[in-house]
C-alpha cells in the first residue's frame, strides 16, 4: 500500500505540477532551486529537435553549460495557487480554482462526471430494484 501511495504521489502530484506550473522545487528543503518543465520535442527538416535541456559552451569560461530549466530560488519565485494567488495580495484578490482550462480538459471532467454517475445507478448483474 505504500509504494502504491508513493507512486501516486510522485507521478500524479509532482510530475503533473512540474509540466503545468511555473516550476517546483524537487528538493527542497536540502537543495532551495525551482526547475520547470519547458520547451519543446518535434522532428523537423533538421531532424529531432528538443529544447528541454540547453546545452552550450560558455564563451567567457570555455567551459560547457546546461541549462534544464533552472529557474530562482523561494525568495525570488511564486507559483501562483488559488490559497495563495499573488506574493503580497494588496486589497480583493481573485482567487480561482481552475476545474477546465481548456476543452480537452472540460471535456474529460464531463466524461468523469457522467462516469460517475451511471455508475451509480446502475444495478448490480443478477440483482433487481423493488
Amino acid at each position: 500500500m505504500a509504494w502504491v501511495a508513493l507512486f501516486a504521489h510522485v507521478f500524479a502530484h509532482i510530475a503533473l505540477d512540474w509540466t503545468h506550473l511555473d516550476g517546483i522545487n524537487l528538493l527542497w528543503p536540502l537543495v532551495d532551486q525551482f526547475v520547470a518543465l519547458d520547451g519543446e520535442l518535434y522532428i523537423s527538416s533538421e531532424g529531432l529537435v528538443q529544447t528541454f535541456v540547453d546545452i552550450s559552451l560558455d564563451p567567457a569560461a570555455g567551459q560547457q553549460v546546461v541549462d534544464a530549466g533552472q529557474g530562482g530560488t523561494t525568495q525570488s519565485v511564486h507559483v501562483s495557487t488559488p490559497v495563495q494567488p499573488t506574493k503580497e495580495p494588496e486589497g480583493p484578490v481573485d482567487r480561482r480554482f481552475p476545474i477546465a482550462v481548456g476543452g480537452w480538459q472540460l471535456y474529460l471532467t464531463l466524461v468523469g462526471a457522467f462516469t460517475l454517475v451511471a455508475r451509480r445507478l446502475q444495478t448490480p448483474t443478477g440483482e433487481q430494484k423493488q
